[in-house]
């Protein structure tokens, strides 16, 4: 039985796969995330400081990028807005994640960094599986 996809077809559906670029400075939560997003099926791409993640999303322009405020060179909010900035850039779903900014007092600074989504750290895993699915939608 065929797949009823010649090969030029399953290579397309390869190279159309989600993207996602993670930028977070901690190993540990890095390699968590990866491992959790790529058993998901998706790939990923990791940026350890803020000014590599800008870099990172403009050659790639993932789907989504999950973004720690506290990185270093480029702090969070302020990547979260040049990619808004950037007309080619914008339409990314930007998750932004921090275990330092979940009080009230920094709320109008997450929310000017026109994040669509907003994660507490430590990150609940099939709280982010899920979002994503929802942001990807059906049949990603």
């Amino acid at each position: 039985m065929t797949s009823g996809l010649n090969s030029e077809e399953k290579c397309d559906k390869k190279i159309s796969m989600a993207r996602v670029v993670i930028v977070e400075d901690d190993r540990v939560t890095q390699k968590i995330l990866e491992k959790a997003l790529i058993e998901a099926g998706l790939e990923v791409l990791i940026a350890e400081d803020g000014m590599k993640g800008l870099d990172s999303i403009q050659t790639t322009k993932p789907d989504i990028a999950i973004i720690d405020m506290l990185i270093p060179k480029l702090h969070g909010v302020e990547l979260c807005k040049r990619i808004r900035e950037n007309s080619l850039l914008k339409d990314i779903k930007i998750i932004l994640m921090s275990a330092v900014y979940q009080f009230s007092t920094f709320r109008m600074e997450i929310e000017d960094a026109e994040a669509d989504y907003f994660i507490n750290k430590p990150i609940d895993m099939n709280g982010l599986m899920e979002l994503i699915d929802n942001i990807l939608g059906p049949g990603r």
